[in-house]
């Protein structure tokens, strides 16, 4: 689960790649081409062209670098969820809370940033054209990490699951016992 979790989250660190030697990693090659198919599909849909592309392009991995911070950071929260979800104290989720709006609030700050970057080098429209593409983006990637993420079991559920199932598995266990005797 977190390695497949790991790929979507961290799609944005394939961008600190750009302009060096490529990685020996496999991981950090498939991170490179789907940041690249990522780029691929922005331009595209930008329909930019000339000086215009270029400038766009390379404030696109800027931003794109930055936002692979906050990836790191998400994924790493993802990462302590996932030890503890199913034991949740009130403290532990409390904190997994706090932590996950703060990540929030940095990446919508770190949007209004480029906000007023990508302004200056293309007209409004064109500015909503690209925050449109990146939040479809982002939210098919959300979809997708969202639906690899169990619910959380608050600690006194946890503590009756983990009764259920180890009485399941003496009552498995005990099972081959009783048909071994007919």
């Amino acid at each position: 689960m977190l390695r497949t979790i790991a790929l979507g989250t961290l799609l944005g660190l394939s961008v600190a790649f750009a302009g060096s030697i490529l990685p020996n990693n496999e991981l950090q090659l498939g991170l490179l081409a789907q940041a690249a198919q990522k780029k691929l599909v922005v331009l595209a849909n930008m329909h930019l062209q000339g000086d215009k592309k270029e400038r766009f392009g390379n404030l696109y991995d800027e931003y794109q670098k930055s936002l692979t911070e906050l990836r790191v950071k998400k994924l790493q929260l993802i990462r302590r969820y996932a030890k503890e979800y199913t034991r949740l104290d009130d403290k532990t989720a409390d904190r997994l809370l706090n932590d996950w709006i703060r990540i929030q609030k940095e990446t919508l700050d770190l949007k209004s940033k480029y906000l007023s970057a990508f302004r200056k080098i293309l007209p409004p429209s064109l500015v909503l054209r690209f925050y449109q593409i990146e939040n479809r983006l982002d939210l098919l990637q959300e979809a997708r990490v969202s639906a690899m993420i169990p619910l959380a079991i608050p600690e006194e559920a946890g503590k009756k699951l983990q009764t259920v199932i180890e009485t399941a598995q003496k009552k498995a266990q005990a099972e081959p016992e009783t048909n071994s005797g007919k």
